[in-house]
């Protein structure tokens, strides 16, 4: 699912976009420092105090989630992944955004339908990218996930 592509897109636009936050930071210096040269201490001040802002709300709204998707998909490369063998139950349409920065969909998976055990562990949820479309797959069917922790890297149908 995740190629190196993938990863290399992901890496321009993380770099692109904190060179955006920079240059507009750069901006802000260039201002404050105009208005220091002029001797409007006020006006210099308050450029630079609305630029940094504004450099921080550019960086923490458009760089920052492209660089932790990247860190992810670099974690998801290096990292070991695991095959399980699970009953698929359910797929949610709506899309949340994860601690790591991912946006995903909640994947649900449940015990042997087969087998009415009171005891069998309860439901386990893991975690679908939203940016790829999820295969069809019908609930209570058997199927083989490949994870990175609760991160669905491949799912298939089970022989």
């Amino acid at each position: 699912m995740y190629t190196e592509d993938v990863l290399l897109n992901v890496g321009k636009r993380a770099k692109r976009e904190t060179i955006l936050s920079l240059a507009l930071l750069a901006a802000g210096f260039a201002a404050a420092l105009w208005a220091l040269i002029q001797r409007q201490k006020l006006a210099g001040a308050l450029a630079l105090a609305l630029l940094v802002m504004a450099a921080y709300g550019v960086y923490a709204l458009r760089a920052a989630p492209w660089r932790r998707y990247r860190r992810f998909l670099l974690d998801v490369a290096a990292g070991r992944s695991h095959e399980n063998t699970l009953w698929f139950t359910a797929a949610q349409c709506e899309a949340h955004m994860t601690e790591d920065g991912v946006l995903v969909r909640d994947v649900v998976f449940g015990q042997d339908p087969s087998k009415k055990d009171p005891k069998a562990l309860a439901d386990q949820v893991y975690y679908w990218d939203a940016g790829y479309p999820f295969p069809a797959v019908e609930p209570g069917r058997k199927v083989t996930v490949k994870s990175f922790g609760r991160y669905i890297l491949s799912i298939r149908e089970a022989g």
